[in-house]
């Protein structure tokens, strides 16, 4: 019954793939059903955290055992374990119309999916920021709403209603973002005193490289998840001349034989000042006169991933950049991406 409820709402929009998404009878799709859903290093809980995925996100499985997927992440690309209660597989064709269907953004950073349009009535799933959900088609061609609700539908097919100022359509949303300093920084400032967690990437707690990267996916533009690949997008700028947006990385210098070892990253707010996830999101400062001065990690170097319009700097490929980062990153080139050029979010 869930299926073929999923399926009557998304065909009711069904549009053409315009995306560079692999269909393949050997493919196995799930979307990611819970809020955030929690990913590991292994089929195992007491294994490390790996990421969260937030829902409505668009995986591979390629793995399992019991009750465990293994799954691949696409933007940013990630593999690691969940298990299948927060996972809806669904068929090739079912995925692509997946793809297709008209989704909502969740704007409120949380927010609930109730059974019936009240607030009074069933809590049917928690939102986070940042979540999508199908959005449900009246038999008029328009987003159907009651009450000061919209009804959508979870990726499991269940049907439900969210308040209207906690959503936005999904597309035009996209379409909108602009990663101009000025909104990096606002929506960096949302995030202070949001609590440290290793792996996190929502508002239910973030690590260094999750508050980055969701900075910039709220801001239209997909980076990889982890500081080491984050540090190989956008172009090198000098730490003296830092604008608000600049990804500031910190570690261990190399000592001539070692590259740089990076282990923490922050964004610059200009000048000396940087916000970063660091025990909880909060402002620090460069400067050793300051009272906020972080002492904790070296200010290794600073990239630059979009200039003060809000445009794509041009990716770095020189070979000698690459040789400071991580050995898990090393030999490769990552880059960051516009949001409305990613098939996965569509």
């Amino acid at each position: 019954m869930m299926k073929k409820t999923f399926l009557a709402v998304a065909c009711a929009a069904l549009l053409c793939l315009t995306g560079t998404v692999r269909l393949t009878a050997q493919t196995r799709w799930a979307v990611v059903g819970f809020s955030a859903n929690y990913m590991y290093a292994a089929p195992d809980y007491e294994s490390a955290m790996e990421t969260q995925a937030l829902m409505g996100t668009l995986v591979e499985i390629i793995g399992e055992q019991g009750y465990w997927r293994q799954i691949v992440q696409h933007d940013p690309s990630y593999v690691a374990w969940t298990t299948d209660l927060g996972l809806i597989e669904l068929a090739p064709a079912e995925m692509e119309t997946y793809v297709t269907a008209p989704k909502y953004i969740c704007i409120a950073a949380q927010s609930h999916i109730y059974n019936r349009p009240s607030s009074r009535s069933e809590i049917l799933s928690e939102l986070v920021l940042g979540d999508r959900v199908l959005m449900v088609i009246g038999d008029k061609g328009r987003a159907v709403r009651s009450m000061g609700f919209c009804q959508v539908a979870l990726p499991d097919g269940r049907l439900g209603y969210v308040p209207v100022r906690d959503l936005a359509p999904f597309d035009e949303w996209a379409q909108t973002r602009s990663p101009k300093p000025a909104n990096l920084e606002r929506t960096a400032r949302s995030f202070l005193g949001i609590p440290y967690l290793w792996a996190g990437a929502s508002v239910k707690g973030m690590d260094c490289s999750g508050m980055v990267w969701m900075i910039y996916y709220l801001n239209g533009i997909l980076l990889p998840r982890n500081a080491s690949q984050q540090a190989q997008c956008g172009i090198e700028v000098p730490l003296n001349k830092l604008k608000t947006g600049d990804l500031i990385f910190f570690g261990t210098p190399g000592n001539g034989q070692t590259p740089d070892r990076i282990a923490h990253v922050g964004m610059s707010l200009g000048g000396k000042e940087f916000i970063h996830s660091s025990q909880v999101v909060r402002i620090n400062s460069l400067d050793p006169m300051a009272r906020n001065y972080y002492d904790s990690k070296t200010p290794l170097f600073a990239v630059r991933i979009v200039d003060k319009n809000g445009a794509l700097t041009a990716q770095s490929a020189v070979p000698s950049y690459r040789s400071r980062y991580d050995a898990d990153a090393a030999g490769s080139h990552y880059a960051a991406i516009r949001l409305v050029d990613s098939p996965w979010y569509f």
